[in-house]
């Protein structure tokens, strides 16, 4: 029988998300927790859809994010590829506007030199010995004369190119910093995109995991509900053969005179305590309640049947009370696990690092009966049964 019980116990505890035998072993109480979890399955598996379809959605504005920078690179590559040609040209526009000017400073200055022999010449009457050297000098300086007007007029021109390429580099300098601006915002963008898509991965993996466990789970109470039917069924037949029995017996049996019912005082009756006085398994303070708790990633609510206790690293576990070891293991969800039977209730406790205690032990209040780890896994999970039911832990824990 207490065998039975310490089965019934581990399976309880694998129910993490709801008490399959809250109500007893109830064939329609556990046909709803079965039908809640199903409901539960179809739920997350909307929400895995959910993360799934925004997965897709990340993953194609990126694409389309990586397309528009990798055409505004090239629109940028044709930008600098512009200011170099646009600088080349200014370059070249400031080389010839500074050899017209040198070439104006040349002529001018041969000019001068012509005029000024010109007007002596002029001065002495010399044209009268020598018309021919006058006219030839001055059909000289006219030509210098006009070969200083255009350099004159290709300085005035080269100046404007000059002015000219300067504008187009400038225009194009601002273009530059445009574009690499709205690249560097797009490659935030990226980013953005690339956080969101592994957020909505992380979930979608993580709705994957509880849509795994609620599965399993499902298939657990499945299998209880099936084992609950069918000692239902037998349990009626052994009823109606006891039945037909005892009718069989009446009818052999001469009739006897009912016995007086006794009157008990209720002084008499013992007082009943639904809860017990215990110490506490480990110092430290509770993270996790007892019943319905907030799942602040999930924003939902998820039922528990113990408390977390979070102590200091490496802490050791001890009995609440004295009693018997009757389980220790490895048990999904609830790392190594420890239950010990006090009396009229149970006690688990579960998380443990190391198992300091052998199944079938008897312990006294205060013995160490394990360890708890280091970092995160210095959390305690502490859960209580009476009559096969989860009970609030700190209703016990004085």
């Amino acid at each position: 029988m207490k065998k039975n019980k310490i089965i019934l116990i581990i399976f309880f505890i694998l129910l993490f998300y709801f008490s399959a035998f809250s109500q007893g072993l109830d064939i329609d109480e556990q046909s709803r927790k079965l039908a809640s979890v199903e409901t539960s399955i179809k739920q997350k598996e909307k929400e895995k859809d959910k993360f799934v379809k925004d997965e897709k959605t990340f993953k194609r504005e990126v694409a389309d994010l990586d397309k528009l920078i990798n055409e505004a690179e090239k629109k940028l590559k044709s930008i600098l590829q512009d200011i170099s040609v646009a600088q080349k040209k200014m370059s070249e526009a400031s080389k010839d506007y500074d050899n017209a000017l040198e070439q104006k400073d040349i002529l001018n200055k041969t000019i001068d030199e012509e005029v000024l022999i010109f007007n002596k010449m002029s001065a002495k009457q010399s044209y009268e010995k020598n018309p021919i050297e006058y006219k030839i000098r001055q059909i000289g300086i006219e030509q210098k004369q006009r070969s200083f007007d255009d350099e004159n007029k290709k300085a005035v021109v080269y100046s404007k190119e000059m002015t000219k390429w300067e504008k187009d580099r400038d225009n194009l300098l601002k273009l530059r910093a445009k574009e690499s601006a709205v690249i560097e915002e797009r490659k935030k963008l990226i980013e953005e995109k690339n956080r969101l898509l592994k957020s909505a991965s992380s979930k979608r993996k993580q709705t994957e995991e509880e849509i795994k466990k609620l599965n399993e789970d499902a298939k657990v109470l499945q299998s209880v509900v099936d084992k609950l039917i069918l000692e239902s069924k037998k349990r009626k037949e052994s009823e109606e053969l006891e039945k037909k029995r005892k009718e069989a017996e009446l009818k052999t049996k001469p009739s006897i005179a009912p016995p007086r019912p006794q009157t008990i005082s209720p002084a008499s009756k013992k007082k009943q305590t639904p809860r017990e006085d215990l110490m506490w398994p480990v110092n430290g303070s509770v993270i996790l309640h007892f019943g319905r708790n907030h799942h602040p990633e999930l924003n939902t609510f998820i039922v528990n049947n113990g408390i977390k206790i979070r102590a200091q690293s490496s802490a050791q576990v001890k009995s609440v009370a004295s009693g018997t070891v009757v389980f220790t293991g490895q048990i999904s969800s609830y790392g190594k696990v420890v239950i010990i039977e006090h009396g009229s209730f149970f006690a688990v406790y579960g998380q443990l690092s190391d198992i300091l205690i052998k199944n079938g032990a008897r312990v006294k209040k205060g013995d160490i009966i394990g360890r708890l780890g280091t970092g995160n896994n210095n959390v305690l999970y502490f859960e209580i049964r009476k009559d096969d039911v989860p009970d609030n832990p700190m209703l016990w824990l004085r």
